[in-house]
């Protein structure tokens, strides 16, 4: 945690790094001194992305396909985030086994819309 690395190091600034892939919310609980977000915030963060990343037409490194939504570049990132969220967020590791066959957008898409749907409400 941010605290005990501060404390063992007595290092006043912290790099997060790879932090941030494993959990989003990484900085803002560090700021507000917080709880890390739900899984649902997970999912809800990573549909935004993942459309924004379509409506952009981003594929790799500036490079521009015809038809975006069947190219496994955005797929496969999308794939290794979820990879290193394993240990933040259990719920990562079920949805990655459907996630893992999928390569079109829409079929992600659906499948984070799903697991949406399927998420218990928070009281």
């Amino acid at each position: 945690s941010y605290d005990a690395c501060r404390a063992i190091t007595g290092c006043e600034q912290v790099m997060i790094g790879r932090g941030l892939l494993a959990n989003p919310f990484c900085a803002k609980s560090i700021k507000t001194d917080s709880e890390t977000g739900t899984w649902g915030d997970v999912l809800i963060l990573l549909l935004n992305y993942y459309e924004s990343c379509i409506a952009m037409g981003y594929v790799t490194q500036g490079t521009r396909y015809q038809d975006i939504k069947t190219n496994r570049y955005l797929a496969n990132r999308l794939k290794q985030w979820i990879k290193y969220m394993f240990p933040v967020y259990p719920q990562a590791q079920s949805f990655f086994i459907p996630l893992r066959l999928l390569n079109h957008c829409d079929d992600i898409l659906d499948l984070i819309r799903i697991e949406l749907d399927n998420l218990p409400l928070e009281r």
